[in-house]
């Protein structure tokens, strides 16, 4: 065991290569949330303006004594 790497390296480079990886993992969850989120505000977006629109044509068909 001539070539191993001694342990008082070894083991930083290993707690700082865990803390990168849970470090990625948490960016990559946060940055998915966000898109989620996004989807959800342009599907409610589109929904209260197609409710709005529906609203001003039902207006227009109620002034107009249909």
């Amino acid at each position: 065991m001539g070539n191993s790497i001694p342990a008082h390296i070894l083991w930083p480079l290993v707690v700082f290569a865990t803390l990168v990886a849970m470090a990625l993992i948490v960016v990559i969850s946060l940055d998915h949330l966000a898109a989620h989120r996004a989807k959800k505000n342009a599907e409610w977006k589109r929904t209260e303006a197609k409710m709005k629109f529906e609203g001003v044509i039902g207006s227009i068909r109620n002034a107009g004594g249909m």
